[in-house]
């Protein structure tokens, strides 16, 4: 089972009491690392876990109880990021069905520039601006996806 289908489960049961806006009582912005140290195949990867986390009952039935879950999704490194799900709302297996068809479609075409580098800082920015299109609802949260694990600082240990 993917950690992030429990995660987002969990997020939206233990955060279930929120000021509406509008019908939507939250919303979600994911902005997904492309940057050169994750590759196509990180890319993929992360997609896959956000489509899993939209198509399992549990993150659907939190979704629910809440009335909606407005997402979106962007790429990012540090050039421009590229939205890839604009603002989604997500209350019915129906919406999180076409979500992840748009997501893996967009993703599926994006063809990262050589050599991109990471910059977190350029996509907290992304997303504040995206939070910024949308009226507020209760909560607004801000997720980073990111596989950079090949990041180190200084000489590589031997053992």
């Amino acid at each position: 089972m993917n950690w992030r289908v429990p995660f987002f489960a969990a997020y939206f049961v233990l955060n279930g009491h929120f000021v509406l806006a509008d019908e939507c009582r939250a919303s979600l912005v994911t902005g997904i690392d492309v940057s050169a140290s994750t590759g196509a195949d990180g890319l993929r990867m992360q997609v896959e876990g956000i489509n899993a986390a939209l198509r399992s009952p549990a993150v659907l039935s939190a979704m629910q109880s809440q009335g909606c879950v407005r997402i979106s999704v962007f790429l990012w490194s540090d050039g421009p990021s590229v939205v890839v799900l604009p603002w989604t709302d997500i209350s019915s297996a129906a919406d999180a069905e076409n979500a992840t068809a748009i997501l893996s479609t967009a993703a599926a075409q994006y063809t990262s520039p050589l050599g991109v580098l990471t910059n977190v800082s350029g996509a907290l920015e992304s997303a504040e601006a995206m939070l910024g299109q949308i009226p507020p609802p209760g909560r607004q949260v801000v997720s980073r996806q990111g596989l950079a694990l090949q990041h180190r600082v200084g000489p590589r240990l031997r053992g």
